[in-house]
């Protein structure tokens, strides 16, 4: 954790993302350091667009009724990924030999998003 440095990453969930960027130091005492980061990158994220409602039928192709003769609904959620550029920005620390980390990651694609990171770890 000096002047200056890099950081690459790697994440896999329902999709794949990677970027980089670089670490700036803003605070340097004997057991506590701070960074700046801001990178870039891909980003394929899942993104929820909607609930959506369909009208019940039975097995003869006939719409469902409930007890006040209302008609039946259920309702699921569609899904679909979003890709695009990734911009990440946050903050680096160590206390001794704990590391912590937090940032924002905005995904700027047809359907944008915003995730907030928060990390921990021992250095060693």
């Amino acid at each position: 954790m000096k002047n200056w440095g890099f950081f690459a990453e790697f994440r896999s969930d329902a999709g794949i993302s990677f970027s980089g960027g670089a670490t700036k130091r803003v605070v340097n005492k004997t057991h506590f350091k701070l960074h700046t980061y801001l990178g870039m990158g891909y980003g394929d994220w899942v993104t929820v667009e909607e609930n959506m409602y369909s009208q019940v039928y039975d097995e003869f192709g006939n719409p469902v009724y409930d007890n006040s003769g209302y008609p039946v609904f259920s309702n699921y959620t569609t899904t679909s990924n979003s890709d695009g550029l990734e911009i990440l920005y946050g903050l680096i620390g160590s206390y001794k030999r704990f590391v912590f980390s937090m940032g924002l990651t905005h995904l700027l694609a047809y359907k944008t998003g915003t995730d907030f990171t928060f990390g921990i770890g021992i250095n060693f």
